[in-house]
């Protein structure tokens, strides 16, 4: 059974970032993001630190992670256009339905 689990623990946010190194790891098409930059989403450093909330969770299998993904809604956005939307992005995981 695949659980859910939402990123929150600085061992979490390592698991998020290298995920798709294993995931992809021998395929020469992959280009990983900068380490660094990958981390620094997490803090507020991140240049939409102010004006987006963001989310992050692992889908994990036997204790094993087999994907992530993130949401961001961007509050300046929403409000200029009076909507309600959220982007999804990084999502990575394994092939198996």
């Amino acid at each position: 059974m695949v659980q859910i689990v939402k990123v929150e623990t600085k061992s979490q946010r390592r698991e998020f970032v290298n995920f798709p190194l294993r995931l992809y790891k021998g395929n020469p098409y992959f280009a990983p993001g900068l380490y660094g930059d990958e981390m620094k989403v997490f803090t507020p450093e991140n240049v939409y630190h102010d004006t987006c909330d963001d989310v992050f969770f692992l889908a994990q299998r036997d204790g094993k992670t087999v994907g992530r993904i993130q949401g961001i809604i961007q509050k300046q956005f929403n409000e200029i256009h009076k909507e309600r939307r959220v982007r999804f992005t990084r999502f990575h995981c394994i092939d198996d339905q």
